[in-house]
């Protein structure tokens, strides 16, 4: 659950709700993630996420106080593959504190259609992806603040 959701700092815009799905989205992508099983590397037992900071079936005021308060975020393997660097830069961006800055589903979709159409991710059969080749996302960090723009 997104962090505005859990502090109840929401504006229930329509801008502001897809902000939320798309940290839950991000979450749903952290699960499929972490169960994906390369070649060189096995995956690890399922483990939910949040589960080294929150007891089993938290409560919402634990669950607030770790991902709201102590900005914990689900961990990624430690064998992760190198080559799923910028997967996981896309997810982690789409877990961002403030909803405002997150990735927009257009800009998502448009890195995941990088990533699937890099050489290393083909495979003998042809990958097929749409996407908007007007689109580019551009994530800046200045100090405290992150910038998330589309072109």
């Amino acid at each position: 659950m997104a962090p505005e959701i859990l502090n109840g700092q929401i504006a229930y815009t329509r801008e502001a709700v897809l902000q939320t799905d798309i940290y839950s989205a991000s979450l749903v992508l952290w699960e499929i993630f972490s169960r994906y099983e390369l070649s060189k590397s096995p995956y690890d037992e399922y483990k939910p996420p949040y589960f080294e900071h929150v007891k089993e079936n938290p409560t919402m005021k634990e669950m607030c106080s770790a991902v709201c308060t102590r900005g914990f975020r689900p961990q990624f393997a430690s064998h992760t593959d190198p080559d799923m660097a910028e997967l996981i830069s896309t997810i982690k961006d789409g877990w961002e504190e403030d909803g405002a800055v997150r990735l927009t589903a257009q800009c998502i979709e448009t890195r995941l259609a990088e990533i699937i159409n890099k050489d290393e991710f083909k495979t003998s059969q042809e990958t097929s992806f749409s996407s908007n080749n007007n689109v580019k996302c551009i994530k800046l960090s200045t100090g405290n603040s992150n910038l998330a723009y589309e072109q």
